[in-house]
């Protein structure tokens, strides 16, 4: 594919995507145009793997983002602060999250010991003091990619302090409770992490995956609760489940393959059941 490909293929998917949002609610883009109440700032690194609306599973006017090389927070760069406090001051977001990313060029860049060239090199300046600042510690982790996994995580350290210094956010703190949080986006498995930086310090939704996974299916395939509970038995069952009581079941409820089209995709299990999802593929589409 051609370069000029590239772009009219890009061109080609807006015009479909835009079709489809339309069709699917047709008041969707009217009430984006009507204004912005993103309840999240992002701050996040520009790689293209990190895109952050799609991988947290949510819509255009969800997120207000800003995103630069290896998410570097400096309080002297004005960009970044003007982002941050027209979305604290004038947006009233709840949630400002800092996310670094696994295979991170900077972080590895950072690590090494030759020029990048260019402002890239006074760019990363930040993220190499972070490397010194730890240097025993990193040097200790012999693996390439821990090491520069663990550097990743020591820049969104450096970054959430950054921002729990910052006076527009430390008074929305103050006064409506808004809070801060520092993640890592595993790019090899697609989950992120929370790494417990910020006001509240926990450590994200170990044990809770199955009730996230729930809501995004209902979320994305406008399932209810009762046919996922009904998937959820369909699918300890196996093959069992999949009976013709529960096939004309399934027609009559079609949510029933908005949830098996979900768990398809969501479970951990790699044994899916391809008839269930070709099933709950159709009515998706049927949808």
């Amino acid at each position: 594919m051609s370069d000029d490909d590239h772009f009219l293929y890009a061109l080609s998917s807006n015009n479909a995507w835009a079709g489809y949002k339309a069709h699917q609610n047709p008041h969707f883009f009217p009430k984006l145009a009507s204004g912005q109440t993103p309840q999240i700032l992002w701050l996040g690194c520009s790689d293209s793997r990190c895109p952050e609306t799609t991988i947290l599973g949510l819509q255009p006017g969800d997120v207000f983002v800003h995103r630069n090389i290896a998410n570097i927070i400096s309080p002297t760069d004005i960009n970044t602060s003007a982002v941050i406090e027209y979305a604290v001051a004038h947006l009233k977001v709840k949630h400002v999250v800092l996310c670094g990313h696994t295979s991170c060029g900077g972080a590895a860049a950072a690590l090494g010991d030759t020029r990048v060239g260019g402002v890239l090199d006074t760019w990363l300046t930040p993220l190499k003091a972070v490397r010194y600042a730890n240097l025993e510690a990193l040097t200790a982790i012999k693996d390439d990619k821990a090491r520069a996994t663990r550097i990743a995580e020591l820049n969104v350290e450096a970054g959430v302090k950054v921002l729990m210094a910052n006076w527009t956010v430390q008074e929305a703190i103050k006064e409506r409770g808004l809070q801060v949080h520092g993640c890592l986006f595993d790019i090899g498995c697609g989950r992120i992490k929370d790494l417990g930086f910020g006001t509240k310090g926990s450590k994200g939704l170990d044990g809770q995956e199955d009730v996230v996974r729930g809501r995004h299916a209902q979320l994305v395939f406008r399932g209810g609760m009762r046919p996922c509970l009904l998937n959820d038995f369909l699918w300890l069952k196996g093959w069992s489940g999949f009976s013709i009581a529960w096939w004309l079941f399934g027609i009559v409820h079609r949510d029933v393959g908005g949830c098996l089209f979900a768990r398809a995709f969501g479970s951990k299990k790699r044994s899916t059941n391809w008839f269930g999802l070709a099933f709950g593929g159709l009515h998706c589409l049927g949808r």
